[in-house]
């Protein structure tokens, strides 16, 4: 009947090829690869593995097209089915590489994968290496405040300086507005109220330099800064006024 045909497909579909499985074709960027079912579900919570899941795109075709990279695409099919991660291939650059291994979700695998913690530990020695010629802290106290002023998804109280910070460039604007409407220009307490507004905002925006450049551990690369020196030619003409 039809469950004995069934039973028989699905005997014949883990099989054949040694009981490997189906044989999927992956095509990466133009880059023809092939893989066996067995070896895609070797590393289950990956990209590849659950588009074998029943409810994959993978359940009822043998083929999938991936706009990805293409030789990323052969070193991690290469790795479902030998089992190992290389963790810097030499023909590809580490950031393309890492993209590549976070949309495949490696990371993600319930399964170690050889190879990928030291790729992440290679890659993380890299970025505090690049971070520290930056001009990033490595005491606990200046990277407490370097993250607390430079980075505002680190933490809760990042945030709410960066709102802070925002805050103060929209009065600086309203106060350079205002300053531009004859009603209030002929005003003298309306000019005394907005010197003060003025006077405030380029006092906290002149602390958070100082700060700034006082944790950076790169003070030439910190002054070279497109952005730093727009932040002191803001603040220099007030002090100077």
């Amino acid at each position: 009947g039809n469950w004995e045909t069934l039973v028989r497909d699905c005997v014949a579909k883990r099989t054949r090829n040694g009981s490997l499985g189906r044989r999927i074709r992956i095509n990466c960027g133009g880059q023809d690869l092939q893989a066996y079912e067995s070896h895609l579900l070797r590393y289950p919570g990956t990209l590849l593995s659950d588009m074998i899941s029943p409810d994959g795109e993978l359940s009822h075709k043998s083929t999938v097209f991936l706009d990805r990279h293409p030789l990323c695409g052969v070193e991690i099919v290469n790795c479902y089915r030998d089992g190992f991660l290389p963790e810097k291939p030499r023909h590809i650059d580490p950031e393309v590489w890492q993209s590549e291994l976070l949309h495949f979700r490696m990371h993600k695998s319930r399964v170690p994968i050889p190879g990928l913690q030291n790729f992440i530990r290679l890659y993380q020695s890299d970025d505090d290496h690049i971070q520290e010629k930056k001009g990033k802290p490595t005491g606990k106290v200046g990277l407490f405040i370097w993250k607390l002023l430079e980075e505002p998804s680190s933490s809760k109280g990042a945030r709410v300086v960066s709102i802070i910070s925002l805050s103060f460039v929209l009065g600086f604007v309203v106060v350079v507005l205002a300053e531009t409407l004859p009603e209030v220009t002929a005003d003298p307490e309306s000019v005394r109220i907005l010197d003060v507004i003025d006077l405030v905002i380029v006092a906290y925006f002149s602390l958070e330099f100082l700060v700034r450049i006082g944790v950076s551990t790169n003070k030439i690369y910190f002054c070279r800064r497109a952005l730093n020196i727009i932040d002191l030619v803001s603040i220099v003409p007030t002090w100077l006024s």
